[in-house]
């Protein structure tokens, strides 16, 4: 519904704001909200948005940050989330208002407590009955309750709400000040560079020390999979030799095996996708510098395999690659650790100023994909 909101409320200027799922809501919103499907996808994407979609992008937050949700379950507002939400109730005004009051529950008796078999996959037309004007345009529609464009750095109306929650005094919220705080200082000219400086500024914490070795051996096997894309094009297939053949993949190659063989597998508490090194970086460890087939082959057996995501391409047992969900630049994929992210929100708390320029502008997520 928010999604749904901005799109109408901002028109074409929706795009580059972050919207995930928005190339289906929008046909939602162009058949004036009413589809056999809820918000025009499929009940396959309807599944996955809860985790692929708006409230996905946010769920570390809500299950981390204090105050945003009761014990961290993820879904029970807390007391800072009841101020954003009715900071954000008062801005909204009468004019797009929903027709109950933040904090009563959603409305008392006309609120589906549970949603039985008959509701299941129709939330929407109760919303759509609730919130009758959310694709009205208010005063400060677009400042002041519409997510911001990923080119925005500005420092929002709400930081002090949205600070102590972020960059509070709890554990994590004062390791999010200094790792923002040294970013910030540091004169690191890409993210390569910054992860670099992060390992050496926080040696002691061997999650972070780790960085600028996984962040090479993540580059580099995202420089791989984006050589096999820029050679597939917009053919229906390629073969592998193609690829190897490629003036660039000699050194792509190389990178990627180099990467492997000086990752160290010791095991970090902490580092969530640790394994995840583990196993991608074994993959190339015993393989010469110029194996380029045998390179570009276990990259491929490992991404259709272990991808935590959409399958971009497969190999085919007569040696061809073909295209399945491509990413729509040459960026995607490559792994950031949430530092941009983390920089961004710090600028527009006030934590620092202004946003490092090694970072330049994240891509923002144009809708066009299938929430997978």
């Amino acid at each position: 519904m928010w999604v749904a909101r901005t799109i109408q409320v901002e028109s074409e200027s929706h795009r580059g704001r972050g919207l995930a799922g928005q190339q289906a809501v929008k046909k939602w919103c162009e058949n004036d909200y009413k589809s056999e499907r809820p918000f025009a996808m499929t009940p396959d994407q309807y599944r996955r948005y809860r985790q692929a979609g708006m409230y996905g992008g946010y769920r570390v937050a809500f299950r981390r940050w204090p105050g945003l949700t009761q014990d961290g379950d993820g879904w029970t507002p807390g007391p800072a989330t009841n101020e954003l939400a009715k900071r954000l109730d008062e801005k909204l005004g009468a004019g797009a208002r929903p027709k109950w009051k933040v904090g009563n529950g959603g409305g008392g008796k006309n609120f589906p407590e549970r949603v039985n078999k008959e509701q299941q996959d129709k939330e929407h037309v109760w919303w759509i009955k609730h919130w009758e004007k959310f694709d009205k345009k208010g005063p400060n529609a677009e400042h002041d309750t519409l997510p911001r464009r990923g080119d925005d750095t500005k420092k929002l109306p709400e930081w002090n709400l949205l600070k102590k929650v972020a960059f509070g005094d709890d554990t994590k919220g004062k390791i999010r000040v200094e790792v923002a705080c040294a970013i910030a200082e540091a004169d690191g000219a890409d993210h390569a560079s910054i992860c670099a400086h992060l390992s050496k500024q926080f040696a002691s914490d061997p999650a972070i020390a780790a960085l600028s070795r996984f962040s090479r051996l993540a580059d580099a096997g995202i420089n791989a999979m984006n050589l096999i894309k820029r050679v597939l094009g917009d053919k229906p297939a390629v073969k592998v030799s193609e690829v190897a053949n490629h003036r660039d993949a000699k050194v792509v190659c190389r990178a990627l095996v180099a990467a492997a063989q000086q990752w160290d597998g010791t095991k970090i508490v902490g580092f969530r996708h640790i394994d995840a090194g583990h196993q991608f970086a074994d993959c190339f460890k015993a393989l010469g510098k110029d194996q380029v087939d045998q390179c570009l082959k276990k990259l491929l057996a490992h991404h259709e395999e272990h991808r935590g995501g959409l399958c971009w391409f497969v190999l085919l047992r007569n040696g061809e690659i073909e295209p399945r969900t491509l990413p729509r630049t040459a960026n995607d994929g490559f792994y950031r650790f949430r530092l941009w992210a983390l920089c961004r929100l710090a600028t527009q708390c006030g934590v620092i100023k202004p946003m490092p320029t090694a970072f330049g502008v994240e891509p923002a997520d144009d809708g066009e994909d299938d929430n997978g």
